[in-house]
């Protein structure tokens, strides 16, 4: 008799105490769960610790990425599930996903997962937001670069990709205040992104690129559809392209600020 195949789910946290109980409580019926923190400082670890035993803090990398690595180095089971924080399995999908491992040919390595995402509490179905993403993969089938703060997942042994039926849940934003808090903090990353990859910002970059992606969201990918809601978040998504490379620039320009004559400091 065929034992059947195992599964560890990854996932990575920082500061994420609001999310990821919820997030640990729908993926119980994995074999096993790994959290690998970047020293969260609101109690995440503590909560994760009464959920799994498999928790491992680490500095909290520019690229959160390589401690999605580490979680699966670290990982025993058969198949990997990479989620976030923020992100759901339905009953339905856990099903499916339990069925599907257990009779999935070996020529094929993983699958995509797709996401419906919740901004503000609305489910918004248009602007790119409904999309599939590679998260199941076969124990050491797949892996993140590290490079890029919202790279894909990666294959690294050929076979197949398959997509499954049922989708996640993504939970991304719950107001627009903690959209604009945490587009403060990937902006600085992405800035910095640029000039490592060797890009010099460009007056039309920070014209353009911004209403492309407006472009994109709002009528391309069906924005309108969802009226006011949908052209907030395609504005939304609009501003955090304007930061990324307005903030390139910053760094790229920056000068020492002058310092003032000590006779002329205020005491």
């Amino acid at each position: 008799m065929t034992s059947r195949p195992t599964i560890s789910v990854v996932t990575t946290t920082f500061n994420e105490a609001d999310n990821i109980a919820a997030c640990l409580q729908s993926v119980a019926w994995c074999d096993e769960r790994i959290v690998v923190d970047g020293s969260s400082t609101d109690g995440t670890i503590d909560i994760a610790r009464q959920h799994t035993p498999n928790v491992y803090v680490q500095p909290n990398h520019d690229q959160w990425n390589i401690n999605k690595n580490y979680g699966f180095d670290h990982a025993t089971g058969d198949w990997l599930l990479s989620l976030d924080a923020d992100e759901r399995i339905t009953p339905a999908l856990a099903e499916e996903i339990r069925a599907t491992i257990a009779s999935a040919p070996e020529s094929v390595l993983g699958f995509e997962i797709a996401r419906r995402s919740f901004f503000f509490g609305r489910e918004v179905r248009s602007c790119g937001m409904f999309h599939t993403a590679f998260r199941l993969f076969r124990h050491g089938a797949a892996r993140f670069d590290g490079v890029h703060l919202h790279e894909p997942l990666l294959p690294r042994v050929p076979g197949e990709i398959r997509e499954l039926r049922e989708p996640m849940l993504h939970y991304t934003y719950d107001s627009i205040a903690e959209f604009v808090r945490k587009t403060n903090v990937y902006t600085d990353r992405e800035g910095e992104a640029y000039l490592s990859e060797g890009y010099r910002p460009k007056a039309v970059d920070l014209a353009i690129q911004p209403l492309r992606e407006l472009w994109k969201r709002y009528i391309r990918q069906k924005g309108y559809t969802e009226g006011t809601l949908g052209l907030t978040v395609s504005g939304l998504y609009a501003m955090y392209t304007f930061l990324g490379y307005a903030k390139a620039w910053e760094r790229a320009t920056a000068v020492q600020p002058r310092q003032c004559p000590s006779d002329h400091q205020y005491g």
